[in-house]
């Protein structure tokens, strides 16, 4: 039974799915729990501080086997000072994360969100881990169904981040530019710019279509590609940033986006791995904006991305574009689609939250 005040924490020890906390933190609160968030300074220093959580904890970045040791101790003794019995990994996967699970007690219950899911049957490291969690999310129902038909030896359950402090665009607002948004650090082996690029340049690009780089662009793979656009000559049809985008801002481009576009297509490295074992962060903003998504063909087989999406097909992406541009009631229809989704439903979410941390035992308010 969970007491009102019980405290949990939330743990993020990578630095890379902020995105995923703050959906919990409002599933954590609507049932009175007291949040604790724990992460490096680093990270802390670029987040948007919730005003729904009660304390924010955080570490340096250890460098160093000797010091995530130190790390670990220091962190599993904060949660028994703080009588936290429960806490989620929000990113259960890495070496840091295998030397907390060698080193927990019996304690404090840890539940992890794993982003690449396969891992639970091929990673070494993984199977370390779940020694100690045998708890797992997965951020999306269609993971969960592949997972289950494998022998991982764990429990697992989804849910939907979907959730924002920035909230979603109210309205038929229209802004001058048709802004098609691509969350992300700019990285090639997650998405594909080549084949964007390559159409940009034989296709007739619709006017006003401008495409927003939601990331850095300062690591190499965005310099180079910054040097593409340039040598395309087609730099007036993108917003590109060189560092880390506040989150206000980040959030403003994508209320005014018209489209999300993942930009994943079988051209990609990981393109397998985002077909049945992870997503992207784009697909959960997406929902959360409640945009529709502009995705690649080879993804109409999964239900959920034929509710939420339209598709093109290889040097067609301009074609569907278009499509949407001239019909607006089309496009207007999968984004109530999108709001109407049960699994989408905040209340259906935070239960099946609560109930896989706590057991269906818990009372509820």
């Amino acid at each position: 039974m969970i007491m009102e005040k019980e405290t949990i924490a939330l743990i993020e020890l990578g630095g890379s799915h902020d995105e995923c906390l703050y959906s919990q933190v409002l599933f954590l609160k609507k049932y009175g729990l007291r949040v604790h968030v724990i992460l490096f300074e680093d990270h802390l220093s670029h987040m948007d501080a919730y005003p729904e959580v009660d304390v924010w904890k955080s570490y340096k970045k250890p460098g160093g086997w000797l010091a995530e040791w130190k790390l670990v101790f220091h962190l599993l003794a904060y949660l028994k000072q703080h009588g936290i019995r429960k806490a989620v990994l929000n990113t259960a996967e890495g070496n840091l994360i295998r030397k907390l699970s060698l080193a927990a007690g019996s304690h404090t219950a840890f539940t992890g969100i794993i982003h690449l899911s396969s891992k639970l049957r091929t990673s070494r490291s993984q199977k370390i881990i779940s020694r100690r969690i045998s708890k797992y999310f997965v951020l999306a129902d269609f993971i969960k169904e592949n997972m289950e038909k494998s022998r991982t030896g764990v429990s697992i359950e989804s849910f939907y981040p979907i959730y924002f402090p920035a909230g979603k665009a109210s309205g038929a607002v229209h802004y001058q530019d048709y802004q098609i948004c691509v969350p992300g650090a700019v990285d090639f082996a997650r998405r594909d710019y080549q084949s964007l690029l390559d159409e940009m340049q034989s296709a007739e690009i619709p006017s006003g279509v401008k495409f927003v780089l939601l990331g850095r662009t300062s690591n190499k793979d965005g310099q180079e590609l910054k040097a593409m656009i340039r040598e395309s000559g087609l730099e007036e049809h993108f917003t590109l940033f060189d560092g880390f985008i506040p989150h206000e801002q980040f959030y403003e481009h994508l209320k005014k986006a018209r489209l999300v576009l993942p930009l994943i297509t079988p051209h990609c490295k990981d393109f397998a791995d985002y077909m049945d074992y992870k997503i992207t962060g784009s697909f959960n903003l997406a929902y959360g904006f409640g945009h529709p998504m502009l995705q690649h063909e080879s993804f109409a087989g999964t239900r959920i991305y034929r509710e939420t999406s339209v598709f093109y097909r290889d040097g067609g992406l301009f074609e569907t574009v278009n499509q949407c541009m001239k019909d607006p009631d089309g496009l207007n229809t999968v984004k109530k689609r999108i709001e109407d989704l049960p699994e989408f439903q905040f209340e259906y979410q935070a239960e099946k939250y609560i109930h896989f941390i706590y057991g269906k035992g818990h009372s509820l308010p």
